[in-house]
C-alpha cells in the first residue's frame, strides 16, 4: 500500500491500514471519481465545493 499526501492522525494509521488490508474498511466506495493533476481545479475544486455528495476525488499522477 503506498500513502501519497494523506494527513491523519500518524497512531490511528496502523489501525486504519490493518482495517483496510482485511477488506473491513472498503474505502473504494468513498471514492468517487478519477482525475488528473491539470483537471484539479475544473473538476476537483468545483465538485468538492459545489455537490455535497462529493466525497473523495483521487488524483491520477501516473498520466
Amino acid at each position: 500500500m503506498t500513502r501519497i499526501g494523506t494527513a491523519a492522525n500518524r497512531n490511528i494509521s496502523p489501525v486504519v491500514i490493518a482495517l483496510i488490508k482485511s477488506g473491513r474498511l472498503p474505502v473504494e466506495i468513498l471514492i468517487n471519481s478519477i482525475i488528473l493533476l491539470v483537471e484539479i481545479e475544473e473538476k476537483g475544486y468545483e465538485a468538492l465545493t459545489n455537490d455535497l455528495s462529493e466525497i473523495k476525488i483521487l488524483v491520477d499522477l501516473n498520466r
